[in-house]
């Protein structure tokens, strides 16, 4: 009986200790973000526009952007505010959020964290999506057509196993609606969809159509920042 005893306690510890390595090796599964001094860091984002397209063909193109947020943990940011300016409609409407001068469309506070986006390599995105609710932006355009996007969305940060710098560049890629890349891996390495849909209402209306967004940002944090990646296998 202590023989089996023994052997059952042995059993368990082996489990438990199975178990342990599988946890650390799902957490360190993802990027990370090495900052040379300090857990936190800011940074802010300058870009020239971007596009934002639906697969009906519907657009909305900026001539100028900017951001700010936090970079809160190895693989996360949080209160990334983003703003458009110069922005106008495919019918030639300039849109904008809330009181802000015509043509400028404000971000909700969005969230993100890093991922790989595919296995085997160590390309790596920032999946931002809002920290409440689902809707990224609301904006009118013409004072007649109020606009909702809403979803997730991955952008690509460069670079990655690089030395200490105060610059990286995030790039958001699409085609005829289609982001690209269009979903990223999970800790387990499962491919994980993420999709921006925009709906119109009042004059020109439209559907949920998916969406996708055009851009890139240079970004300027507070201390030197290089993303540890691996690859996801």
């Amino acid at each position: 009986m202590k023989h089996n005893i023994r052997v059952l306690g042995l059993s368990f510890l082996a489990v438990c200790l199975l178990g342990a390595v599988a946890a650390a090796s799902a957490s360190a599964s993802q990027p990370k973000f090495v900052l040379e001094s300090g857990t936190t860091a800011t940074f802010s984002g300058a870009g020239a526009g971007g596009t934002l397209e639906t697969v009906g063909k519907n657009t909305v193109t900026c001539t100028g952007a900017s951001s700010k947020g936090t970079i809160a943990s190895e693989t996360t940011v949080t209160g990334v505010v983003v703003k458009f300016t110069g922005c106008t409609a495919s019918f030639g409407a300039k849109c904008t959020t809330g009181k802000e001068a015509a043509g400028t469309i404000v971000t909700n506070p969005v969230g993100g964290a890093l991922h790989y986006v595919k296995a085997g390599s160590s390309e790596t995105a920032v999946l931002l999506k809002p920290e409440s609710g689902t809707v990224f932006a609301t904006f009118v355009c013409a004072g007649v057509s109020t606009v909702t996007v809403q979803g997730s969305v991955d952008g690509i940060l460069t670079p990655v196993n690089g030395a200490f710098s105060k610059t990286a560049t995030l790039t958001f890629t699409q085609a005829s609606g289609v982001q690209s890349p269009l979903s990223v891996l999970s800790a387990s390495c499962v491919a994980e969809k993420d999709t921006l849909e925009t709906k119109a209402s009042g004059f020109p209306s439209f559907p949920l159509e998916q969406s996708a967004i055009k851009g890139s940002e240079t970004l300027t944090t507070s201390v030197g920042v290089k993303v540890s990646a691996t690859s996801c296998v």
